[in-house]
């Protein structure tokens, strides 16, 4: 069985990177590489883009028969997916109900951040550890700081491998709380126990503080099985196969998130494998070169002379609009160039005249495909 080859997608918000990993993850489909494509971003992005009802578990997306049966897709819900998780991990039904039943688990499930996001890497490891894919697409939330899912593994760890895990875990002798009060303890240890719990009693209830103990409790049992998947993620994100793509755009605030990406991944002794200026070709659309055309070829002499004057200032404003943006898109290019790590590549794909989100799509696999990345 051939590994699984992880493709993460990161960049800032507005520069098209979901359309664009759908689009990579399309162009993947079509080499007959059976793709995966999953989101972070608890937004609907991905949904939009490929046009597709897609949810909680893998979903096949048509495009044609050239990728039919080649491309799924998958959008973790938080709340779904954070159940889905605890059953994987929770081998033992009993104990799986105990923790689905604690009111903790709903309530640290709905306000701790990054939550989801560690759901969901979880997941993104079962998927790949399937080996039903060649290839995975993970698309991360629009963010700058879309690199943190990096460091969750490890600090997982360092939580599940804590003598403090325990600890807690014996927090009000888990099933009677009550003690606090009945059992008076002896001793100097027993005293600052004593003290630690009534406090924490006090911050959440006695019923607070035995649902957290036996959260706590429930995560002791599993911890060797949490543990092993953590070890797992934490070296496929650091796998040399795995690639970063950091997406970019030609804008002052799309380039400064593309360098802050890159120098982010540095710290994490990784790089990026390639950077992608997103809208950076841009040819005029159809209907303002048939416009051109039809200007040029004798068509003004049927206008009205005031029409015809009219057209030709709009005409010569969009054709100053599109240089200047290709002045910026080359100053772009030029930068990224410069702040490159050794070794990345530079793609450049262009701005889409469509308004419909799978065409849209389809015309950014056709240039991943040219620019020889799948």
């Amino acid at each position: 069985m051939s590994k699984t080859r992880l493709t993460v997608s990161v960049g800032g918000g507005g520069v098209g990177k979901t359309t664009t990993s759908a689009a990579l993850a399309l162009a993947m489909a079509r080499s007959h590489k059976r793709t995966l494509v999953i989101t972070v971003d608890p937004a609907r992005r991905l949904a939009d883009a490929l046009g597709a009802q897609v949810g909680q578990q893998a979903v096949p997306v048509s495009f044609g028969p050239d990728s039919d049966g080649w491309l799924y897709a998958r959008m973790p819900d938080p709340r779904a997916s954070l159940d889905d998780f605890a059953t994987w991990l929770f081998e033992d039904p009993v104990r799986r109900k105990h923790l689905m039943d604690n009111p903790a688990y709903r309530e640290l499930g709905d306000s701790l951040a990054g939550v989801h996001e560690l759901v969901t890497i979880g997941l993104l490891q079962h998927e790949v550890d399937s080996g039903k894919y060649d290839e995975v697409v993970l698309d991360t939330a629009p963010s700058r700081h879309a690199l943190a899912f990096l460091t969750y593994p490890g600090r997982l760890l360092g939580l599940l491998e804590a003598r403090s895990l325990a600890w807690l875990a014996a927090l009000a002798h888990v099933a009677d709380v009550s003690n606090l009060e009945e059992h008076p303890r002896t001793g100097l240890l027993e005293w600052g126990r004593s003290k630690v719990e009534a406090l924490v009693g006090k911050v959440v209830g006695l019923e607070g503080l035995r649902n957290l103990s036996a959260l706590f409790g429930d995560m002791v049992a599993v911890r060797e099985r949490w543990a092993g998947l953590a070890r797992r993620t934490n070296t496929m994100l650091r796998d040399p196969t795995t690639r970063y793509f950091i997406i970019g755009a030609p804008t002052g605030g799309a380039m400064a998130d593309v360098s802050y990406l890159a120098n982010n991944l540095s710290r994490h002794g990784l790089n990026p494998s390639a950077i992608v200026l997103n809208r950076a070709e841009q040819d005029a659309p159809e209907s303002e070169q048939v416009l051109r055309r039809t200007l040029d070829n004798g068509g003004a002499d049927r206008i009205d002379a005031t029409m015809r004057d009219a057209l030709r200032t709009m005409l010569q404003t969009l054709g100053a609009e599109h240089t200047e943006r290709s002045e910026a898109a080359r100053k772009a290019c030029e930068r990224l160039q410069a702040i490159a790590p050794a070794g990345t590549s530079i793609v450049r794909l262009p701005f889409v005249h469509r308004n419909e989100p799978r065409a849209i799509v389809v015309a950014l696999a056709d240039a991943w495909k040219a620019a020889g990345i799948d």
